[in-house]
């Protein structure tokens, strides 16, 4: 009963009952594991990362070392965020294959450079949210409007979507946005509200407290009682009698890091493999078989998390496709309106807006709208 009522085991027997559902839903070959690896191999690399900064600030004090790990850690993040979205679009393309019955081996060429190139951009979602979190304020908005301007209206969904629309090949890089845009706008407003909420929330270290604390006083311990015992670098004297050797303690924290890395990774996996069926049931529904339709829907339904909507069923063959918005063709009219107010050629317009992210249909559109709208004014 201890167990039971214990925040750690529930996670984990969350995370159990959804996996289960996942594998009994997409089968069990070992294949569909490797995202697992990729996510872990990539996030772990920021142990070793860590422990050199740790190394050079606490134990060895070199300036020169300090900066070194710190211009690696630059390098090291969109690195580590590319490898999680490429990890993430294995997911999708591997479900997609098997929903059709398709054998296929999983072949992301072509898209790996949209997958690098959107990793900055993740990033600064990653640090905007982050900060969004503790303060909303002027350098928030500053950053959004000229970093990450394009993803503004679609904020919450690019930080899901993104790695799943590139790798079914719904958008190349540029017409990402428009694509996320015209995605999030055809989703009735039930569905939009549940398609951001995460499955299963993130492990930290507060969770694992009752066994981490009593752990580092061990090793506190164990540092103090046999400082003589470790590597001499790591010791600090308080008094000649007494010293405390902090590779115990790092050691520890290293342990209990690696763990719960491991653990969101699986984390990681599960919602990015929901959000990925989610998508596909959305968008490329008439491809599914038949028989997937209700054993999809009923996984979707996790948790009662559907509140009894149907987002796939045999009696809906036909995918919800991102038709162009009206508010988004207007959106595309007006820039054209105001652009060749200023005496801005169409041409430069357009090619404006395809750098945005605008597919060209939907700009085409949007000038048809621009010249019916001048022609009735």
């Amino acid at each position: 009963m201890i167990f039971k009522n214990n925040k750690f085991y529930r996670q984990i027997l969350e995370m159990k009952i959804l996996g289960e559902k996942y594998f009994h839903l997409t089968g069990s070959e070992t294949s569909k594991l490797l995202p697992i690896i990729y996510i872990f191999i990539a996030n772990s690399t920021l142990i070793f990362t860590f422990y050199n900064l740790f190394y050079h600030l606490a134990i060895k004090l070199s300036i020169m070392g300090i900066f070194k790990s710190l211009v690696f850690l630059i390098f090291q993040i969109p690195l580590i965020n590319y490898l999680n979205l490429r990890a993430i679009g294995i997911i999708s393309a591997q479900n997609l294959f098997y929903f059709k019955n398709e054998a296929k081996i999983i072949n992301l060429k072509g898209k790996e450079l949209n997958f690098f190139n959107f990793s900055f951009s993740l990033l600064f979602l990653k640090i905007l949210k982050l900060i969004d979190q503790k303060n909303e304020n002027k350098l928030t908005t500053t950053l959004k409007e000229s970093v990450v301007d394009e993803y503004m209206n679609v904020f919450d969904f690019a930080l899901i979507y993104p790695p799943h629309i590139l790798a079914l090949g719904h958008a190349r890089l540029k017409e990402l946005p428009g694509t996320l845009e015209n995605f999030i706008d055809s989703l009735p407003q039930p569905i939009k509200e549940i398609s951001v909420q995460q499955p299963i929330k993130h492990l930290n270290f507060n969770i694992l407290k009752n066994i981490f604390v009593p752990s580092l006083i061990v090793s506190t311990t164990v540092g103090i009682i046999f400082s003589h015992s470790f590597i001499q670098s790591w010791s600090f004297k308080f008094t000649n009698a007494v010293s405390l050797n902090l590779f115990p303690i790092f050691g520890t924290i290293a342990v209990f890091y690696s763990f719960l890395l491991f653990l969101n990774s699986i984390v990681a996996f599960l919602n990015s493999s929901y959000f990925s069926i989610f998508y596909i049931a959305l968008t490329k529904s008439s491809e599914i078989d038949d028989k997937f339709k209700l054993r999809i829907n009923k996984f979707l339904d996790h948790n009662d998390r559907l509140n009894g909507i149907t987002i796939i069923s045999k009696d809906m063959p036909n995918q919800m496709k991102p038709s162009t918005p009206d508010k988004l063709l207007k959106k595309i009219a007006n820039t054209f309106q105001k652009n060749v107010e200023n005496g801005v050629n169409t041409k430069k317009i357009t090619l404006a807006l395809l750098k945005k992210g605008y597919s060209k249909e939907d700009i085409e559109k949007g000038h048809a709208l621009f010249k019916k709208n001048k022609h009735s004014a």
